[in-house]
């Protein structure tokens, strides 16, 4: 699907949780897509059992469900959570006439411990998904809006539009690199590249492909999207010069590094300033996995209602 203008199915916000009716609210009166982008992200910072700290990127995404039902969820790589005993998230608020309000925010301080992540089913796959029901809440509770924007599948391309991509597409990585960020507006940092592999090919036979765009300490769980604002040309010949287009192609999860031995090591990206060596040099090449990935947690959500419901006919 070709995005030319805002897409509902990405860029409305919706505040309704499990179980209950998809209900859209009140949004930015004018949003450039590129703002737009950087809205759909949270810094993650966890405390971990052993009273250490790690940080990464969160992306907010709806899983849609029967009956026009959604769950919203954090995605972030398991390799950020793991170990965690809670998570602090900063949220900005919007205004009742939809303006975002940068001063005004909510700190949670969220008891979310790495058992309450729902993991990828395929357990080489490094992304978690934690339900924002209960932080949804808090901000009814305050009689507050939260100024984020959740993306969802629509954003996915399916097999037959990534095949339209080139080997060399622009892309963009929203998040909070080297503990970079903006602190006093709470937003994040974007970085610019290109795709170093081809999207629509296995990188090594797994679902992923590499990007060049410089992804640090804390770029863990970053999306990284397909960004064409001033048209684009399909892999058929089709130019589309009077189109935009913003598609999510995945999460990334790993960054390669050139050691002082020459050679060339692939991984996780670190959630700690201090974890890796200085004599390790980064290449600016990271490693992402597909958005399609995401679409299986919907196996996970089936089995967890299937017990739900047989729990619910015991009782």
């Amino acid at each position: 699907m070709t995005t030319t203008k805002r897409s509902p199915a990405w860029f409305m916000c919706f505040r309704k949780r499990y179980g209950e009716k998809l209900e859209p609210v009140m949004m930015p009166k004018v949003l450039h897509q590129s703002e737009e982008m950087i809205l759909t992200t949270a810094r993650i910072e966890c405390s971990l059992a052993d009273g250490s700290q790690s940080t990464g990127t969160g992306l907010f995404f709806q899983f849609p469900r029967p009956n026009d039902l959604v769950i919203q969820m954090l995605i972030t790589n398991k390799h950020v959570i793991e170990d965690s005993v809670s998570l602090m998230l900063r949220i900005n608020t919007r205004t009742a006439d939809g303006e975002s309000d940068p001063k005004d925010r909510i700190e949670l301080n969220v008891d979310a411990k790495a058992k309450d992540w729902v993991l990828h089913p395929d357990a080489s796959v490094d992304l978690a998904a934690l339900p924002i029901a209960p932080i949804l809440s808090l901000f009814d509770k305050a009689g507050r809006q939260p100024n984020f924007i959740t993306t969802s599948p629509a954003m996915i391309p399916n097999a037959d539009e990534t095949g339209e991509f080139g080997a060399i597409e622009n892309v963009v990585v929203v998040g909070y690199p080297i503990g970079l960020w903006d602190s006093t507006n709470n937003l994040p940092i974007v970085r610019s590249g290109i795709t170093a592999t081809h999207p629509a090919v296995d990188f090594l036979g797994r679902q992923e492909f590499l990007v060049d765009a410089a992804c640090f300490v804390g770029s863990s769980g970053s999306p990284v999207f397909l960004y064409n604002p001033h048209g684009w040309l399909s892999r058929s010949g089709v130019r589309h010069l009077d189109q935009s287009q913003v598609r999510l192609l995945g999460i990334v999860y790993a960054v390669a590094r050139h050691t002082e031995k020459g050679e060339i090591r692939m991984e996780k990206a670190p959630t700690k300033i201090n974890l890796v060596a200085e004599t390790e040099v980064p290449t600016n090449t990271a490693y992402v996995i597909k958005a399609s990935r995401l679409l299986e947690f919907d196996a996970v959500f089936r089995e967890m209602e299937a017990k739900i419901a047989a729990s619910s006919e015991r009782a």
